[in-house]
């Protein structure tokens, strides 16, 4: 805000969140809280130009006291030139079974993300389900203690591969069964789900930010409350079970980002 005063050009402000930030540190949270309503509020206000990508979010900036008439919703877009239905050798590569069912979370790796949620509950899962595998696509300063949560019983099944091309993510949508999205919070919804949705493959997303815009429950995807592990246990069980919901799911999900979320 201060260079583009001092150097008088404009000043274009583009908020990708829908509330204040989700931390694992209560005393952390109060003070992100605190400074969304001061500092941010003050470069927000200020801003010649404001965008965000959601409704959820336009409503968060109004709760920053931002005015209406300032703010311009624009949709997040995929490029459908990238991701799209087709072959990939990414299972072989891993050593997976042709047959197995593949869950994919695709997500920097922090708390606010909620991927220890996944792994909590897929190694539930895998106690009554057989030839299930975890693809967790990412980095972060959260990565050892995910990788330490994970039950021995349960290491050649989650597979953590890192931080990855947007070409190989477009490859390992393409052997996923089922996306994730465990984000405790959002602006309008993970990239992932808009990726992987624009490939064909249904997802299961915490409802949050404009989770809602983007996903019809049932019908192009499944939201669940985040940190509820039991519903997304319970949504996750849906999907694993009925190959024919997730087709269905999957051709919804795609029309929808095709329609509504591309890059044009």
């Amino acid at each position: 805000l201060l260079i583009s005063k001092m150097m008088k050009i404009p000043h274009i402000h583009t908020e990708l969140g829908s509330s204040h930030s989700v931390l694992a540190n209560r005393i952390l949270c109060l003070l992100s809280e605190w400074y969304d309503h001061t500092l941010g509020a003050l470069a927000i206000k200020n801003a010649d130009h404001v965008i965000c990508n959601c409704k959820t979010s336009k409503d968060f900036l109004l709760h920053l006291g931002v005015e209406g008439q300032k703010i311009k919703v624009i949709n997040s877009g995929v490029d459908l030139s990238l991701f799209f239905r087709k072959e990939s050798n990414w299972r072989s590569e891993l050593g997976l079974d042709m047959d197995a069912i593949v869950i994919t979370v695709v997500s920097r790796l922090i708390y606010a993300k909620g991927v220890q949620d996944v792994i909590c509950a897929f190694s539930r899962i895998r106690q009554d389900v057989e030839n299930i595998k975890l693809l967790i696509v990412g980095d972060g300063n959260y990565r050892k203690y995910l990788e330490s949560i994970v039950p021995d019983a349960n290491r050649e099944d989650v597979i953590f591969l890192g931080e990855l091309s947007q070409k190989d993510v477009s490859d390992i949508y393409n052997i996923t069964d089922i996306i994730i999205n465990p984000s405790y919070s959002e602006s309008l919804i993970s990239y992932s789900v808009l990726e992987a949705g624009a490939i064909g493959v249904p997802s299961i997303s915490t409802d949050v930010g404009g989770a809602r815009e983007v996903i019809r429950e049932g019908i192009s995807g499944l939201l669940f409350e985040p940190k509820n592990i039991a519903e997304l246990n319970e949504k996750t069980y849906t999907l694993l079970l009925n190959s024919e919901l997730r087709r269905n799911i999957g051709a919804n999900a795609r029309q929808t980002i095709i329609h509504d979320y591309n890059w044009d």
